[in-house]
């Protein structure tokens, strides 16, 4: 995120924290009031930026050692990784060998999504992969579709 650091550290701090601590558990709705207030003080790249570092962190499900399983996968470590009654759900189905829907109605601005899923095509050793803006345009669909 190179600059934008102190951006996030500035939105944190008025969020009532200094640092995010990995080893804790967040309220899910505070989280996404962050997760927003980053995505409209600093941009799009950062929220991006952001959902790629939750790959690198994050804990996943076993055995998901390729990109179609990583995708597949999605659901699972989304709900080994968030707590609330209502956090929604991520569906993948593959088109063909090289392209993927992606359906999100989870709580996060959109490119958090992009960004986690470009974090599943790196960590996997795919650069990008088509699914990324059919994932985005499924995710805000899912997102008018779904009532708050």
């Amino acid at each position: 995120m190179g600059h934008s650091e102190a951006l996030v550290q500035k939105v944190l701090r008025d969020a009532g924290v200094d640092r995010i601590d990995p080893t804790r558990w967040y309220d899910i709705n505070w989280a996404m009031e962050i997760y927003f207030a980053i995505y409209e003080k600093i941009g799009r790249g950062a929220m991006i930026a952001v959902g790629k570092k939750m790959i690198e962190t994050a804990p996943f499900p076993p055995g998901l050692d390729d990109v179609k399983s990583l995708l597949m996968g999605l659901d699972a470590a989304y709900r080994m990784n968030a707590r609330a009654a209502d956090i929604g759900t991520i569906t993948c189905e593959f088109d063909d060998d090289n392209s993927a829907t992606l359906v999100w109605t989870t709580l996060g601005p959109c490119p958090l999504n992009i960004g986690i899923i470009e974090g599943c095509c790196s960590a996997s050793g795919r650069r990008r992969w088509s699914s990324t803006a059919r994932a985005a345009a499924w995710t805000r669909a899912a997102r008018r579709a779904r009532t708050w």
